[in-house]
């Protein structure tokens, strides 16, 4: 199974927040974020899946993803079949926080991303998710803009 979200709402403008802002390099995170699990509640034993590309949208800096869920794992069954009735309906990203000698956050390190019941940061949606193979996977965000949000 392919989803497609949003990841990351527009940066955050307070320069050194523990949230992605305006000082991060976004388009390197997103790009750091290529062939990291995919997990459920950011529990390490639910990875269900991998991130197939992550991109930010040159017109509001959010971060959006498309990864794939490995159905023939049985977590992965279990993470489609609860995306497919509504249960995950947001995302969340796992990082690291590097923290500089007085203390103020620093850099950040793309670990995850994970299929939520409810994200942390407002927006972060699923947007689209197809078992088909026709599911347009590229990471050009125009292919994407048409997709609303599932009901």
């Amino acid at each position: 199974m392919l989803v497609y979200g949003r990841v990351n709402p527009p940066p955050s403008l307070q320069p050194a927040s523990v949230y992605l802002n305006v000082g991060d390099d976004m388009q390197a995170l997103a790009a750091s974020l290529r062939d990291k699990p995919l997990l459920t509640e950011h529990k390490d034993r639910a990875k269900v899946g991998r991130i197939i590309n992550a991109w930010t949208h040159p017109r509001d800096g959010c971060m959006y993803m498309l990864a794939e869920i490995d159905e023939s794992s049985p977590a992965g069954a279990v993470a489609a079949t609860c995306v497919e009735r509504k249960l995950f309906t947001e995302f969340s990203l796992g990082y690291r926080l590097n923290f500089s000698n007085n203390q103020l956050v620093g850099s950040k390190h793309m670990i995850e991303a994970s299929l939520v019941k409810q994200g942390a940061r407002p927006g972060c949606k699923l947007l689209h998710w197809s078992r088909s193979a026709a599911f347009p996977a590229t990471s050009t965000v125009a292919n994407f803009d048409h997709f609303a949000p599932l009901s």
